[in-house]
């Protein structure tokens, strides 16, 4: 069995500023000074790097989702770009402009009737 040391009392079992609520003693690890593991140092060391490992790369497998997902949007808006279907003024809200975008591309692709897109007031500052 390998002991480790509390983190909260540093292997005390005691935190002097809190002597006041039951003298003191460590709530996290009931004053022992810390806990028993059948896990060696080393093993504890190499789970945590692996660990990390896992956690960089889930980070950069979504910064590449990221960039893919950016990048077939900006493809989809410069496939439309000056289509007389989207009024000038959504090229100023690229939120707005993406949504029509879409409307327009599913319009294109799925066979979805047109209706055309009505200017939309709520832009106005």
């Amino acid at each position: 069995m390998y002991k480790i040391p509390c983190s909260r009392c540093n292997g005390t079992g005691n935190i002097p500023h809190h002597a006041n609520v039951l003298g003191g003693v460590c709530f996290k690890c009931s004053g022992s000074g810390g806990t028993e593991t059948k896990q060696s140092p080393e093993a504890r060391q190499k789970a945590a790097e692996k660990k990390e490992a896992k956690k960089a790369a889930d980070r950069a497998e979504m910064e590449r989702r990221v960039i893919e997902a950016n990048a077939r949007r900006e493809a989809l808006i410069t496939s439309y770009q000056n289509d007389p279907r989207i009024p000038a003024t959504y090229y100023n809200y690229p939120a707005v402009l993406y949504e029509a975008v879409q409307y327009l591309d599913k319009v294109n692709n799925q066979g979805i009737p047109y209706r055309p897109l009505a200017p939309r007031n709520d832009l106005a500052f």
